[in-house]
C-alpha cells in the first residue's frame, strides 16, 4: 500500500473490507502450519488515452492504478482503509469508478505453492465501498 513518491498528491481509495471464510481443513491446515492468507488487491481503470507510454497496464488494457495487500494470520477479516492512488492516475481514467480484482492465496510461510482455492472478485469501487465482501475457499486438494 505504499506509493513510490510520498509528496504526490493522491486520491484516497473508500474504506471496505475483504472476508476469507475457508473450510474446515483448510483452516485445519493453514494454523498447524502455521501458514497465512494473502488478500491482493489490483486497482485499475480506463484511461481517456488509450496510447499514454507513460503507464503501466494491466492484462485488461488497463491503467494500473495501484496494489494493495494485507496478510492475516489467524483473523480472516482484511480492512482496507488507508489505501491511496495517485491523483496524476485517477485524472486520466475515462471513468472515476475504477476497478478492482481481489485474488486470495496463501502467504507461502509453509509452502513454495499457494494451497487454498477462493474465488476471485472482479468489480468497481462504488459496488464495494463501505461494505464487505465474503469470499469462500478451501484446500486446493479439496477441489480434485
Amino acid at each position: 500500500m505504499l506509493r513510490k513518491n510520498m509528496d504526490e498528491p493522491y486520491v484516497k481509495v473508500p474504506t471496505f473490507e475483504i472476508e476469507v471464510i475457508l473450510s474446515d481443513q483448510a483452516e485445519e491446515l493453514l494454523k498447524r502450519d502455521n501458514e497465512s492468507v494473502l488478500v491482493s488487491i489490483l486497482f485499475s481503470g480506463v484511461p481517456l488515452d488509450k496510447n499514454l507510454d507513460e503507464f503501466s497496464w494491466n492484462k485488461y488494457r488497463e491503467l494500473h492504478l495501484e496494489w494493495a495487500k494485507i496478510e492475516l494470520m489467524e483473523n480472516r477479516i482484511a480492512i482496507f482503509d488507508n489505501v491511496k492512488i495517485s491523483q496524476t492516475k485517477f485524472e486520466y481514467l475515462e471513468d472515476k469508478d475504477y476497478t478492482l480484482d481481489i485474488l486470495v492465496s496463501t502467504g507461502r510461510r509453509s509452502s513454495k505453492n499457494n494451497l487454498i482455492c477462493v474465488s476471485d472478485y472482479r468489480g468497481r469501487i462504488s459496488e464495494i465501498s463501505g461494505r464487505r465482501i465474503t469470499l469462500k475457499g478451501k484446500l486446493i486438494s479439496e477441489t480434485l
